[in-house]
């Protein structure tokens, strides 16, 4: 198999805002798998937030051209045995591995004359729906996004303001009747902000949230760890001690652009 890519940039139509960053543009990464005249398609999409860039994941191409370069595309039974060479041979980097993951499976399916659905015996209809984000703005610009995003059924707020609540209303407000809400204040919120966000004292941000999580409804409110505060905030501490412990070696992009070179 040969191994190709190339950066592309795509440009916002809002620019995307949330708690730590805002972004008018995106670089994305274009892999291709090719063999005997057929090719699979892969997109990286690098994270800041886990020291990736466009630059740092064709260093991780690098790295993984000569596993893929070395033999032909499996069976699709065979493409788990060859996923765990390319993880043996690039443990971080997941946008990369990610990338050229999507597309030997893409050339797998080609090869094989089926969709991928049909390969993992799944029904598209039984697929989960995904859902719309709708980045920090001005309401009067976040109004307009939920009117643009009518069409989808599920929409994810991004918080972390001093202004969430009149936020959360606008687009409580602006959504079609039915639409399904979920938060995400990504890492902006302490775990007494997050308690503070499901208490009953605060009855207006608490009923938005608990009629838009999961298969919660207004007739019948979200069970959730609101009812148990110490739960909630002994979650919080687990998982926030078990974060930076995983996360507090990862070198920069930077300097994992000097280890690839």
């Amino acid at each position: 198999m040969n191994l190709a890519w190339e950066t592309f940039t795509i440009q916002a139509k809002h620019p995307f805002k949330i708690s730590r960053s805002v972004q008018e543009s995106v670089e994305r990464v274009w892999v291709r798998v090719t063999e005997d005249g057929q090719e699979g398609w892969g997109e990286a999409d690098p994270s800041p937030y886990y020291g990736e860039t466009a630059a740092t994941v064709g260093y991780a191409l690098e790295r993984l051209r000569p596993v893929i370069e070395s033999t032909s595309v499996p069976d699709f039974d065979g493409l788990e045995t060859l996923e765990r060479e390319l993880r043996a041979a690039l443990d971080q980097d997941g946008s990369a591995r990610a990338a050229v993951s999507a597309a030997l499976h893409d050339l797998a399916g080609k090869r094989e004359g089926q969709p991928l659905w049909k390969l993992w015996g799944l029904d598209p209809a039984g697929a989960p729906p995904s859902s719309f984000t709708i980045g920090l703005d001005e309401p009067a610009v976040v109004r307009k996004k939920v009117e643009e995003a009518a069409e989808y059924p599920i929409l994810k707020v991004k918080l972390g303001t001093d202004r969430d609540e009149e936020l959360l209303s606008t687009i409580a407000d602006a959504a079609t009747p039915g639409t399904v809400l979920r938060v995400d204040a990504n890492g902006a919120w302490t775990a007494s902000e997050a308690i503070s966000g499901w208490s009953s004292s605060n009855s207006h941000f608490t009923r938005r949230i608990s009629t838009g999580i999961g298969s919660c409804t207004g007739a019948r409110p979200c069970r959730s760890s609101r009812t148990n505060p110490a739960l909630t905030a002994r979650m919080s501490r687990d998982l926030w001690a078990w974060w930076t412990e995983s996360t507090s070696n990862w070198p920069s992009a930077a300097d994992r652009v000097r280890l690839f070179a």
